[in-house]
């Protein structure tokens, strides 16, 4: 569907978090608390309004209040250095 679509619906997005100095650790929560806070704050600087919530060590649902601002969130994410995946209505996208 278009991205207009989503004007005032609540979209979910699934954000895969990676620590490149420890891969093979399992146990990033505070890692993924830290950056995911840091994200919201960002995003939340350019009025995107969204809550987090950390789901795994490694993983965190970003809702937004306003399905529209989801897409932008998704590109700003895709850059972020730690994010390993995006995953927006069923599609995964490599972070």
């Amino acid at each position: 569907g278009s991205h207009m679509s989503k004007k005032g619906q609540t979209l979910m997005l699934f954000v895969g978090v990676v620590d490149p100095s420890q891969p093979d650790r399992s146990d990033i929560r505070p890692f993924t608390e830290k950056w995911t806070q840091i994200w919201q704050s960002q995003l939340y600087n350019n009025h995107v309004d969204l809550q987090v919530f950390v789901i795994d060590d490694n993983r965190a649902i970003f809702m937004f209040k306003n399905g529209e601002q989801a897409f932008e969130a998704k590109k700003f994410l895709l850059k972020q250095e730690f994010v390993s995946e995006v995953t927006i209505e069923g599609q995964s996208f490599d972070g």
